[in-house]
This record gives C-alpha cells, sequence and structure tokens, in this order.
C-alpha cells in the first residue's frame, strides 16, 4: 500500500492528437570536414527525432489551449470559403451559359432568377462565414482575457436578472477538451516525410502545413544539427497545425509553440534527446513538467526494480531517483523479483515536486487449494492468473499466497450463451469468487459454492417479470378504487331509504373482488422484485470458505462423474420435459457414450451464467 493517495481521474478524451517528427537536417552542406557528409551522420538526423519521440509518453492527455481551438476553427471556415467559391463559379458559370442555351425571353428570364437565386444564397453563406470568423476570434480573445460583457455595467440589476438567467451568446468556438495524445502511425520509429514541394516552399508556408494536416498530424518536431569535431549543437522546433491566428492582424501557417538548442557529443544521442524532449513535453501537454523522487524501500527492491510510467519503462535520472514527467494523471508502476508489484495512480499537478514513497512487499510462500463443491469442466483462474483445470477427480487447483485478496474467476468448458440474433457470438459460463488475505494460510483448503449460471439472460428474464407484474398490479388498482367509491355510495343510499339492500351487496362483492386481485397482483409483483435482486445480486464474486476434509471429498466424488457425462445426464434427466416414446433420445447411443455431445446440448431453463475476465489482484 503507498503512502500516498489515490486519484482517480475522470477526464474523457474527446478526439485524438497525432504528434510526428520528421528527419533532422545538417546545417552545414556538407560534413563539418568538408568531405562528403559520412552515413553516421546521416543515421543521427533520424535518430534524433526518434529518441525524442520515445521520450514522449505516449497515449497520454493534453489541453489544447484557447488559441489552438481558435485556430481549428478558422481552418474549417478556410476550407468552407473555399468550397464554397468553387460552388460559386460554377453557378455563375451556368448563368452565364443560358444566354446561349436559352432562346425564349420568358424562359431565359425564369432561369436566370433561378440561378441568381443559387447564387445568392452562396454569397451569403461566404458571407456568414467571414462574419463568423471575426466573431469566433471576438469571443476567444474576451475569453482569453477573462473579460464578460457586462449590458448595464455597475447599473442596478432587476429582480427578473435575479431568478431568470440572462440569454447568453452563442459561442462558435467549442471550450478547450482533453485529447489523446498519439505517436503518428503508432511508432516513434516511423518519421513524417514532407513532399519535396513542401520542403522548397519551407516550414512555414500554407503548402507544408496543408501536406502535414492531410496525413492528419497536429503536432510536429523538426529539427537541424550542426557539428563540430565530437561533438553536435540540436535545435528542435515544435509547431502545431493548423496554425494561423497567432494575434489580431497576424496570421501564420503552423504555429511554434518552441524552439530548444541541446549541446552535446554525438556518441551521446540519448542524453541530447532526453533533455530536448523534457523542454519540449510541456509545451506539447500544454502545461509545466512535474518532478517525482521516486524513494522505494527496502533498498533491496530499490536496486533492482524496474520502473514504468503509463505503462512504458522509464530511467530515473543520474541520482537514480529523480523522474521528470507531464503534469496531470499518470500511473507509476514498480517491479521487482520476488516483490509483489505496486501500481499508483495520482493526479501529479499543483506543486513542481512530488515526493512517491512506494513500500514494496515480499511475495509470500506457500499455497492453498480452491475446490468448487459442484464441480463442472472448466478452468480456474486467480489474479489473472490461470490455476488449472477442473476435471476428473480435480474439484479445484492450487493458488500461491498472495500478500492481499485475491479476485478469481471460473470458466466452464462445457456451458456457453446462447447466440444472439444479431450475430453476437456465444462465451463460456462461468463465475467470480475471491480470496479473503485472512482465509490465505499454507496448506489450506477453500470451497467455493456457486454453479456456472447465464446470469444476465436470468437477470433480464426476472427483469421482464418484475415489470409486467408492476403492470399488472398497477392497472388492477383503479378498478379497486372505482369499484370501492361504488361500494360506499350504494352503501349511503340503503342507509338513506333511496336504495337497495342486493344493489349494495353486488357493489360489495364487486370490490372484494377487485382488491383481492389488486393484493394477489401486489404479492405477485414484490415477489418477482425480491427474485430479481436476488438473482441480481449472483453477479457479485463468492467467498471462498474453509472447507473440510469430509467437504473435499464429496467435491472430489462428484468431479469423478464428469469425464464421462454421468452427471450432465443425471442433471438433464432431472430438467428434461417429459418425452414421448417414440422420441429418440438425443446425446446417447445406447453404449454409455451419453456424455460425448455434452457440450452440444443447449441449456436448461435455470442454468446460468457468468461473464468471464480476470482481475488484478487488488491487494497489490
Amino acid at each position: 500500500m503507498f503512502i500516498m493517495a489515490l486519484v482517480f481521474s475522470t477526464c474523457a478524451f474527446s478526439a485524438s492528437w497525432v504528434l510526428a517528427a520528421s528527419k533532422f537536417s545538417f546545417s552545414q552542406g556538407v560534413s563539418y570536414s568538408g568531405r562528403v557528409r559520412e552515413s553516421s551522420e546521416d543515421k543521427v538526423a533520424s535518430l534524433m527525432p526518434e529518441l525524442i519521440l520515445e521520450h514522449i509518453v505516449a497515449p497520454s492527455s493534453r489541453l489544447p489551449s484557447e488559441r489552438e481551438v481558435l485556430d481549428r476553427y478558422l481552418e474549417k471556415l478556410l476550407l468552407e470559403r473555399q468550397s464554397l467559391f468553387l460552388q460559386l463559379s460554377k453557378e455563375i458559370k451556368v448563368r452565364d451559359s443560358l444566354f446561349l442555351s436559352e432562346e425564349k425571353p420568358s424562359k431565359l428570364k425564369k432561369a436566370i432568377a433561378e440561378q441568381e437565386k443559387k447564387i445568392k444564397e452562396i454569397q451569403d453563406k461566404i458571407d456568414a462565414s467571414l462574419a463568423n470568423a471575426d466573431k469566433a476570434v471576438a469571443q476567444v480573445e474576451e475569453r482569453i482575457a477573462g473579460v464578460k460583457k457586462e449590458k448595464e455595467g455597475f447599473s442596478f440589476v432587476s429582480i427578473k436578472k435575479l431568478f431568470f438567467a440572462e440569454d447568453s451568446e452563442e459561442e462558435l468556438v467549442s471550450r478547450p477538451e482533453y485529447e489523446t495524445i498519439e505517436l503518428y502511425k503508432g511508432s516513434a520509429s516511423t518519421l513524417y516525410e514532407p513532399p519535396q514541394k513542401a520542403l522548397l516552399s519551407g516550414t512555414d508556408s500554407r503548402l507544408f502545413a496543408k501536406s502535414a494536416m492531410d496525413e492528419k498530424i497536429n503536432g510536429l518536431i523538426l529539427g537541424s544539427i550542426t557539428r563540430y569535431g565530437d561533438y553536435i549543437s540540436v535545435t528542435a522546433e515544435f509547431k502545431i497545425f493548423p496554425g494561423g491566428y497567432e494575434k489580431p492582424n497576424a496570421f501564420k501557417n503552423g504555429t511554434t509553440v518552441g524552439i530548444v538548442t541541446e549541446v552535446g557529443s554525438i556518441d551521446n544521442c540519448m542524453q541530447i534527446a532526453r533533455n530536448i524532449s523534457r523542454y519540449i513535453i510541456p509545451k506539447i501537454v500544454n502545461s509545466m513538467s512535474v518532478q517525482l523522487y521516486i524513494d522505494i524501500s527496502p533498498a533491496e527492491a530499490a536496486s533492482k526494480c524496474k520502473l514504468l510510467v503509463d505503462g512504458i519503462v522509464t530511467h530515473p535520472e543520474a541520482d537514480g531517483k529523480s523522474v521528470y514527467i507531464p503534469s496531470g494523471v499518470h500511473t507509476v508502476e514498480v517491479e521487482c523479483e520476488s516483490y509483489s508489484n505496486s501500481i499508483l495512480t495520482y493526479d501529479f499537478k499543483g506543486s513542481p515536486t512530488f515526493l512517491v514513497h512506494i513500500p514494496m512487499q515480499k511475495q509470500a510462500s506457500g499455497s492453498f487449494s480452491v475446490n468448487l463443491k459442484k464441480p463442472e469442466e472448466g478452468k480456474l483462474y486467480a489474479g489473472g492468473d490461470y490455476l488449472g483445470e477442473v476435471k476428473k477427480g480435480v474439484p479445484g487447483a492450487s493458488v500461491r499466497v498472495n500478500s492481499g485478496n485475491i479476485l478469481g474467476r471460473f470458466e466452464s468448458s462445457t456451458k456457453k450463451t446462447e447466440s444472439s440474433e444479431d450475430g453476437e457470438e456465444a462465451t463460456p459460463l462461468g463465475f467470480y469468487y475471491y480470496v479473503p488475505q485472512s482465509e490465505q494460510k499454507d496448506g489450506a483448503s477453500l470451497m467455493v459454492n456457486a454453479k456456472s449460471i447465464d446470469t444476465a439472460a436470468l437477470i433480464d428474464k426476472h427483469r421482464r417479470w418484475t415489470y409486467a407484474s408492476y403492470s399488472v398490479f398497477i392497472m388492477s388498482l383503479p378498478l379497486t378504487f372505482a369499484s370501492t367509491g361504488a361500494y360506499v355510495n350504494s352503501l349511503n343510499a340503503y342507509y338513506k331509504g333511496y336504495g337497495t339492500r342486493e344493489e349494495a351487496v353486488k357493489k360489495n362483492n364487486m370490490r372484494l373482488g377487485f382488491s383481492a386481485a389488486s393484493i394477489v397482483t401486489g404479492a405477485v409483483w414484490l415477489g418477482n422484485l425480491v427474485w430479481y435482486l436476488h438473482t441480481a445480486s449472483k453477479v457479485l464474486p463468492v467467498k471462498a470458505k474453509p472447507a473440510s476434509e469430509k467437504d473435499i471429498q464429496k467435491a472430489r466424488e462428484k468431479s469423478m462423474l464428469l469425464d464421462s457425462g454421468a452427471q450432465k445426464k443425471a442433471e438433464e434427466k432431472d430438467k428434461a420435459p417429459a418425452k414421448d416414446k417414440g422420441t429418440e433420445k438425443a446425446g446417447a447411443d445406447g453404449k454409455g457414450n451419453a456424455g460425448n455431445g455434452a457440450s452440444e446440448i443447449p441449456l436448461k431453463e435455470g442454468e446460468m451464467e457468468a461473464s468471464s475476465g480476470g482481475v488484478q489482484n487488488g491487494g497489490n
């Protein structure tokens, strides 16, 4: 268990954000020695951006700035206007061609009017797009400045505004939302190669920006290398696309977010890449990086452990304990031989430095057995690890003692769900179980009292019965209330002398009948509701309890029936409806081979299932 508290993030990534890097170029036209460029230098130009990308934690999250979201919206409007202009040119050409194709003045006038209407609609759309662009810029500038329009200034606020929300102006540009960082084509070793025309036009040109956006690239790392002797100077530039709006009345294709230059030995490219990435990462995630000081105890575990951040192996700095990561939610995992793995998920923000103390726990020695009280053929899992098969003479499997609670599952080999009409394939039935840490003792024998059932189907069945009985109960109430009212009226009429006794008795019998119906339907509804809740609770893991040697022996005897199929046949005989004498028995050939088709026999009503899937030991 960690000293630091766990915090779980609920951020939902709205979209992916693709990061790429291009092969770096050498600022010198030829090798530093004046000769043709060496092959090793060319390899460094490709290796450096790859090493930088490897230090980028992906997938990770980032929050775009207001200006970046504005750039995307303006780019969208620009593409729309370009498309509208092409449509406008087409419609104008069609209008001009009418003078040559139409001979009758009346038809010509009508056709021209229709074309003018289409042209006017396109022109209005272009004007609206331009107006929205200016309006969007103004809105974002206002949001950035933190200024809200106050129509009444410091004047008296009316009572109406105290109780009714003021109609707010529609926001054209959405608020920034978290995005998932993904590497270009999913690999750090795949570099983006811009077209030659785009390179010749320059990295700040519209052609270069468009070529990157055509590849769905949102961020691009460019760079140049200068070499003198055995040392190199590497300059990396990070650009965000589409760019465009930089400040009022200033536009640029692609926005340069940061430029950094690092110097080092050509034989130590890893260190140069790490230092560059440390500067670029905060620019990518749009937040400052934080320092994690990892304190692992005992010292024996710290000396041979493996540190992972968001699933990626991370090497500490020179001090052996410091790790730099972008601020935000990250998962830190420590693995060490002979020790239980430790995992921490925390929102690292609000401070430039965090101390993460991780006490490692020795893996417990010894083992115990988990057995099924109602054995059936299948596979046993514990903490996501496969334990063994339940088969003839083997009602369970051995589990290693763990330092925490164990959550396991059983997956049946003979029982499956029915295939759905929408093409969903049948899945094995099973159930979950858990073993408390207090019950994990060396040599102990535990018993799980559960069987594979189609829990989802049963829950759905009981849910329908519950809704149906509730509907009938509700429908009976108006009749009960109406008959009760009619009886009261007839009784009052009888006492006042203008009604008959027979009429009052008749109304009373109707009241009693409808009341009885409401009571019965209400009782049926409550019974179905309790049954439904009881069935829904079957999805919960079953606790493994200590078992005596006698209980284990009974389970072993039951498991002896598994291989021959006798147990399956006995269960089917109890559940199957009566058959006609002339009906042939399925799955039996009269020679004791009834069990051969056991896995193909459809499930009978009342059999249940549990979805399969392992859950890692939460105690770690």
